[in-house]
């Protein structure tokens, strides 16, 4: 049995260590190298940020990477928003690249070709970890997006860890899954699942599959049992504090969901002019933000709207249909 982190860090990490040691007797030089490597990442913040199993995976996959010229791309799944996703996909990130913070997040595949230019370029980083926020898929095939596309499927020789936050398997473009190894489903508990298909033996394909059956049931696979006895994690909890200095990130969210929501309404005026539409926009302007940015919670529907969380929550009680027609 393994102690918490935050209750006694020292002691944590001998627990951990020998864990490791009784578990791989022949590989004492490979775990003090993990517990080496752990003590770099949290020592000043006396705790960890993530269960002691999820940062052995991490450390080997970090390992394998360097030592076969590799690139480690995963996904956090979600469904309503509000799970966790983004703080733990940073804490993930944070551990396999401790330089990593919240200014690393992209909201957009611009901002992610400028943090890949910045962490190569300017800080020269070897293997820059970086944070996709549910990307945009909206326009794949304009001729911009098929640049963008075209660039990212040749990104392998960069060495990057890349991590993608989505509230759907649906949400993450076929080019961005294709580089993914890793999926980590969360659900409303805060409860999660890692799938891997470097680990699913014999088949290799587990993400792959579950992303096809996605497409016939919904979040309904996460619960599949035949997928859950597969996940090399199952059902595990997580940190809600991470070691990321936020800065401007939840501003810049927000500010980017504003002006998403300006440019599918077509409008130049604030959105916060739209508090005086009534029930039925009202309704109707809920619907568009669900489906356009599913990981809004009822609170900030309303900050953004003008009315209270509760009325949010009424009124998409009276939405049968999330994905009727969106217009005005």
């Amino acid at each position: 049995m393994v102690i918490r982190s935050v209750d006694d860090y020292p002691l944590w990490k001998k627990q951990v260590l020998q864990y490791y040691i009784n578990l791989f007797p022949d590989k004492k030089k490979y775990v003090y190298d993990y517990i080496r490597y752990v003590s770099k990442i949290y020592d000043n913040h006396k705790r960890s940020f993530l269960p002691y199993k999820l940062t052995w995976y991490l450390f080997n996959k970090r390992r394998w990477v360097i030592s076969k010229n590799q690139h480690f791309w995963f996904a956090i799944i979600g469904k309503k928003g509000g799970e966790g996703k983004s703080t733990l996909a940073k804490n993930m990130l944070y551990f396999l690249d401790n330089t990593f913070d919240a200014s690393r997040a992209a909201l957009n595949y611009k901002d992610f070709l400028s943090l890949v230019l910045y962490t190569k370029e300017k800080l020269k980083l070897d293997y820059p970890a970086i944070l996709m926020d549910e990307p945009d898929k909206s326009h794949q095939l304009s001729a911009e997006s098929i640049k963008v596309r075209n660039v990212i499927t040749k990104m392998r020789q960069l060495n990057m860890f890349v991590g993608v936050c989505a509230n759907s398997l649906a949400e993450v473009p076929r080019f961005i899954y294709e580089r993914m190894t890793c999926i980590i489903y969360i659900n409303d508990r805060h409860r999660a699942w890692l799938y891997d298909n470097d680990k699913d033996k014999p088949k290799g394909t587990i993400i792959y599959e579950m992303k096809k059956d996605f497409v016939k049931t919904g979040h309904e696979v996460f619960k599949d049992f035949r997928y859950q006895q597969r996940a090399c994690m199952k059902n595990f909890e997580f940190s809600k504090a991470t070691p990321c200095v936020e800065g401007d990130y939840i501003e810049n969210k927000r500010k980017d969901i504003i002006s998403d929501i300006n440019k599918i309404l077509g409008k130049e005026e604030d959105i916060f002019a739209l508090k005086r539409f009534d029930r039925d926009k009202k309704k109707s302007l809920i619907k568009l933000l669900k489906t356009n940015k599913p990981n809004l919670s009822d609170r900030e529907i309303g900050e953004l709207i003008g009315i209270s969380r509760d009325w949010v929550n009424k009124l998409r009680n009276e939405i049968k249909d999330m994905r009727a027609d969106l217009s005005l």
